[in-house]
C-alpha cells in the first residue's frame, strides 16, 4: 500500500497545502500505523474530555455563564472533530476510501466546519472577555442576554456552513476523497481546489485569529492603563469592584492560554504549508495540531476552580455536591464567569 506522508492535513486544518508540489513521500506500514494510532488516541481522549465539559456546564448552575456557553460551544465543535477524525485514521490504512462516497463527503465537510467553528468560538470568547472587562456591567448584560447569546451562536454556525458549502456549490473546489492525501478533504485533483482553500483560510483562519489577537491586545492595554492610573481607595464598593475585576482578568488570562496553546499547535503546520518543501514536515506538524481538540478540556478543568470542583463531583458521581441542577439557563441565572 502506498500512502502520502501528508495524509493527516485534511483531518486537522480547513486548509490544505497551498504548495503546487504534487510529490509524494513514500513511507512504510509502521509509520502509517503509528499515525493512525495517534489519531485514535487523541480521539479517545478528546471525546470524553469535551463531553465532560459540556455536561458540567449543562448541570451546574454556577457554570451557566455567558462565557461558558461559548466554552461549551467550543467543546462541542472539538467533540465532533474527535468523533470524525477516526474515519480518516481508518482511511490511512487503505489504498482507497473504504466507505460510501457520501460518507466521505460528510466526513470532509464536518471536519472543515468543526475546526472552523473552534476558531470562531475563540473569537466569541475573546470579545466576551473584552466587553466584560472594558464596559459597564449594564451594557454587558444588555448585549449578553440569553436571546442575543443564542443568536451569536446561531450566526457563528451559519457563517461556517456557508463558507464551507457555498464555494463548492459555485464550482470552486469540491469536498471528497483526495487521492493525494488518502483522506476525505478537498479533492486536490479539482482545478479550483487551491482557491477553495484560500477562501476558507482568509474568511475563517486569518480573519478570526486576527480578531482574537486584537481583542486580547485591547484587554492588555486596558488593564495596563487602569493599573497605572488606579489609586489606593478605602471605599468598600471600589475595593469589591477591583476584586471582581481581578478575578475576571485572571479568568481571561486562563482563556488566553487556550488560544496560545491552539496557536502553538497549529503554527508549525501553518509554516509547513507555506515554506518550500514544507510538505515533508506536514505529517508531524499535523499531529501536533490535533492536540488542541483534546487538551482544551484539561486547561479548563485545571485553571478554573469551579470547573475543577464540578468535574471532580461528576467523576466521583457525587452529583448532590454540584450547585444547581435545574433547567438550563433558567431565568435568574447569573451570566458571568465569577
Amino acid at each position: 500500500m502506498a500512502f502520502s506522508n501528508s495524509s493527516l492535513v485534511a483531518s486537522i486544518q480547513p486548509t490544505d497545502l497551498l504548495t503546487t508540489d504534487q510529490s509524494h513521500i513514500q513511507d512504510g506500514h509502521t509509520e502509517r500505523l503509528i499515525r493512525a494510532i495517534t489519531i485514535g488516541v487523541i480521539s479517545l481522549i478528546g471525546i470524553p474530555g469535551n463531553g465532560l465539559i459540556i455536561f458540567a456546564v449543562f448541570i451546574s448552575r454556577r457554570l451557566r455563564t455567558s462565557t461558558n456557553i461559548f466554552v461549551a460551544n467550543l467543546a462541542f465543535s472539538d467533540l465532533v472533530t474527535c468523533l470524525v477524525i477516526p474515519f480518516n485514521s481508518i482511511a490511512l490504512l487503505h489504498d482507497t476510501w473504504p466507505f460510501p462516497e457520501s460518507v466521505c463527503k460528510l466526513v470532509g465537510a464536518l471536519t472543515f466546519i468543526m475546526i472552523a467553528a473552534s476558531i470562531i468560538n475563540f473569537a466569541l470568547i475573546a470579545f466576551n472577555r473584552y466587553y466584560l472587562i472594558t464596559r459597564p456591567r449594564k451594557l454587558y448584560d444588555q448585549l449578553y442576554s440569553q436571546r442575543k447569546i443564542a443568536l451569536m451562536i446561531l450566526f457563528s454556525w451559519l457563517y461556517v456552513i456557508l463558507v464551507v458549502y457555498v464555494p463548492p456549490a459555485c464550482g470552486i473546489g469540491k469536498i471528497g476523497y483526495s487521492q493525494r492525501y488518502h483522506v476525505c478533504t478537498t479533492e486536490t485533483e479539482h482545478s479550483e481546489a487551491i482557491y477553495y482553500n484560500i477562501i476558507r483560510g482568509v474568511l475563517i483562519q486569518l480573519f478570526f485569529v486576527t480578531f482574537v489577537l486584537v481583542c486580547y491586545a485591547l484587554i492588555f492595554r486596558y488593564v495596563r492603563n487602569i493599573t497605572k492610573t488606579s489609586l489606593s481607595s478605602f471605599n468598600k464598593t471600589d475595593q469589591m469592584q477591583r476584586q471582581l475585576q481581578k478575578r475576571q482578568i485572571k479568568v481571561t488570562k486562563n482563556l488566553f492560554y487556550t488560544v496560545c496553546f491552539y496557536m502553538f499547535c497549529f503554527l508549525p503546520y501553518g509554516i509547513a504549508c507555506v515554506i518550500p518543501n514544507g510538505h515533508v514536515a506536514v505529517p508531524s506538524t499535523s499531529l501536533i495540531g490535533l492536540l488542541s481538540s483534546c487538551v482544551n478540556p484539561f486547561i479548563y478543568g485545571l485553571s478554573h476552580p469551579q470547573f475543577k470542583d464540578v468535574v471532580k463531583s461528576i467523576l466521583s458521581c457525587k452529583f448532590r455536591h454540584i450547585e444547581g441542577t435545574s433547567s438550563f439557563l433558567r431565568k435568574g441565572d447569573v451570566l458571568e464567569w465569577e
